[in-house]
């Protein structure tokens, strides 16, 4: 598990710098993704959650919250589109 938080922590810098030239919508999504990615990250480091199926429901969400802010990110990047 720890190498699983070192890639979404990873991913998670990154998207926040590529945030920072996005506007609008997709920003607002991305940045509350990120944010989520992050609580749920400390909520496993500093070992919060203690029960198996706690822990397989937020690994989903943080999965999801994954896709959703490289998808926002990926789209803002990859059409250069500014809103």
């Amino acid at each position: 598990m720890q190498g699983f938080l070192k890639i979404v922590s990873t991913l998670a810098i990154i998207g926040i710098v590529i945030i920072a030239n996005m506007q609008g919508f997709l920003k607002i999504v991305s940045t509350l993704a990120i944010i989520g990615i992050v609580i749920i990250a400390l909520m496993f480091v500093l070992d919060i959650v203690t029960t198996a199926e706690v822990k397989e429901t937020l690994t989903k969400v943080l999965l999801v919250l994954v896709v959703l802010a490289l998808g926002g990110v990926s789209v803002s990047f990859l059409t250069g589109i500014k809103e």
